[in-house]
């Protein structure tokens, strides 16, 4: 087995361990405006996407989150325990 088929293997039986709680603790705890990115791409006019993307992200508002860097691997393991 090469390494990319072990990797996708890995990863597919990781993601079938990860339910929806999961999902919202890690935005929880890990995303914020503070941390993220919104790329565009495409043949779009920058001062209308700017401003959809103004309201579309207006309410998010920034908070204090972890700045530990996690991996899919280590949300599998905390969730076993």
């Amino acid at each position: 087995m090469d390494l990319n088929t072990l990797i996708l293997s890995l990863f597919l039986k990781s993601i079938d361990n990860i339910d929806f709680q999961d999902a919202i603790d890690f935005y929880n705890n890990y995303s914020s405006p503070s941390n993220a990115y919104i790329v565009i791409i495409g043949d779009v006019n920058y001062d209308e996407i700017k401003s959809k993307v103004n309201d579309l992200f207006s309410g998010w508002n920034s908070k204090e989150v972890s700045s530990e860097v996690i991996s899919l691997a280590q949300i599998i393991q905390m969730k076993q325990k």
